[in-house]
């Protein structure tokens, strides 16, 4: 969860930064300098890189612990079994489980397509 408080944190950061670039250069008078719009065009093709970069790692990191998670539970499977009654249950039902590692695994995605678009559009 700590990840993915990492990429909402960075993800509104990049989202709003982008915005205001995207403001600026809307209401731009007409005697700015070219200089001024090539910086604000340039900082509108960064952003998205960025984002993508910084949602790509983050989601590896994202996959990286769920695969620990499930090194976890498969090494406790093991040495204590499937179902010894004996034993309290280390992560719930995998349908659960499941349910818990949706927004992990499925929100980076979104905010790389996303951010994708956006790229693709302001290349264009």
């Amino acid at each position: 969860m700590q990840r993915l408080s990492w990429l909402i944190g960075s993800q509104s950061f990049l989202f709003t930064a982008y915005a205001i670039a995207l403001n600026g250069l809307m209401v731009m008078p007409a005697t700015t300098v070219n200089a001024l719009i090539s910086q604000e065009k340039l900082l509108l093709q960064l952003i998205p890189v960025v984002a993508i970069v910084t949602g790509g790692l983050i989601f590896v990191s994202i996959l990286a612990a769920v695969r620990s998670i499930r090194g976890l539970r498969e090494s406790y499977h093991s040495r204590f079994g499937q179902d010894d009654p004996r034993l309290p249950g280390i992560m719930g039902k995998s349908s659960i489980r499941r349910f818990g590692f949706a927004a992990p695994v499925l929100v980076p995605p979104v905010f790389i397509l996303i951010w994708l678009m956006l790229w693709m559009r302001g290349i264009v």
